[in-house]
C-alpha cells in the first residue's frame, strides 16, 4: 500500500501539480484540490506504516481506484493550465468539470469518490492509532 501512495505522490512530482517544499510539506499548484490529495496521501501513508500493509482488499481497491481517476484529472488540469489559470471548484472545460464532480462532488465540501475513500480512511487510521495506544 505504501508503494501505491508513493507512486501517486511521485506522479504528482513528475507532472507538476505539486512539489516538495520541505521533507514533510507539499506545495501544490493553484487550481487543483491539493489539500484533499495531500490529506489522503498522508493518512494512507500512516495507515500503511502502522499496519504493516495488512489492510483490507476493499480499501486498497477504493484507494487505487481514486488514484487512477485522480491521475487522469491531474493530467487534464495540467493541459488546461497551459492555457491559463484554473479555479479549484469550477472549470469551463466540461471534461475537467465532470471529472472533478465525480471525484470531489459539486462544491467545496468533500463529496464524490474522495468522500467515499475518506470515509474508509479516517476510521481505519483511527483504528491503527488506537492499536498503538
Amino acid at each position: 500500500m505504501l508503494g501505491m501512495v508513493d507512486d501517486y505522490y511521485e506522479f504528482g512530482l513528475r507532472n507538476f501539480p505539486w512539489s516538495s517544499r520541505t521533507g514533510w510539506l507539499t506545495r501544490w499548484r493553484r487550481g487543483i484540490r491539493g489539500i484533499e490529495y495531500c490529506a489522503l496521501m498522508e493518512m494512507a501513508k500512516e495507515i500503511a506504516r502502522r499496519s504493516e500493509n495488512d489492510v483490507h482488499e476493499e480499501y486498497l481497491d477504493s484507494l487505487a481506484g481514486f488514484f487512477r481517476k485522480a491521475k487522469k484529472l491531474l493530467m487534464a488540469e495540467r493541459r488546461a493550465m497551459t492555457l491559463g489559470p484554473l479555479a479549484p471548484y469550477k472549470c469551463p472545460d466540461a471534461e475537467i468539470q465532470t471529472m472533478r464532480v465525480e471525484l470531489f462532488g459539486e462544491n467545496r465540501r468533500p463529496g464524490g469518490a474522495y468522500a467515499l475513500v475518506m470515509n474508509q480512511t479516517e476510521p481505519l487510521l483511527l483504528s491503527v492509532l488506537r492499536e498503538e495506544g
